[in-house]
């Protein structure tokens, strides 16, 4: 009976959290359309043409448009100004959004900084890192990411002759670490400097 009492909580606690972002989502982009609903209807009434979803469509293109606008403005002078503002003051307290960011860039194809190299550094064994920043005096900054939530994790300073470089990339790391380390054999066969 405890057993599966236990099965049907993990699903549905496991259903939730797949819900979850969905929902929140979904009604983010609800609310985002109600807001420009106004203005579609506006538009539909001007325009001599009876589609049935024409108001969603005008709603949709609107919402294209100001992302696009407000993809533009971040990139470009004042806007990136305050995005690297908010970014150095406000984002930057939550742990691991610089490598939340940076995998997401990498992987959307829109990286604006470089990937932060995988290392593996000595511990416990060895351990898989993020080369961070160099320091003077032959010194390195690695964040060492947790598993299986990577964007936990702890900062250390090691030497930079005690590491040993990979070719490894952040999206292999970032998954390896969510399996628990499951199919680490083959990825370091092949991403790993002699």
């Amino acid at each position: 009976m405890k057993s599966l009492f236990k099965i049907i909580s993990k699903t549905v606690i496991g259903g939730i959290f797949f819900l979850l972002p969905v929902v929140i989502i979904v009604l983010l982009f609800g609310k985002a359309l109600s807001s420009v609903k106004p203005i579609a209807e506006t538009i539909r009434e001007k325009v001599p043409l009876e589609f049935p979803f024409l108001a969603l469509i005008i709603s949709l293109l609107i919402l294209l448009l100001i992302c696009f606008l407000a993809g533009w403005v971040a990139g470009k002078g004042i806007g990136k100004a305050m995005v690297n503002w908010l970014e150095d003051n406000l984002l930057d307290l939550f742990p691991g959004y610089q490598l939340m960011k940076s995998t997401m860039e990498t992987k959307v194809g829109t990286i604006t900084q470089k990937e932060f190299p995988v290392v593996l550094i000595p511990g416990d064994g060895w351990q898989i890192g993020f080369l961070v920043e160099d320091l003077p005096n032959e010194e390195v900054v690695v964040f060492i990411p947790s598993a299986p939530n990577v964007w936990e994790g702890s900062l250390a300073i090691f030497e930079k002759s005690q590491l040993r470089e990979t070719k490894l990339k952040q999206p292999d790391v970032i998954a390896l670490m969510k399996k628990l380390g499951v199919g680490t054999a083959e990825l370091l066969k092949a991403g790993i400097n002699k």
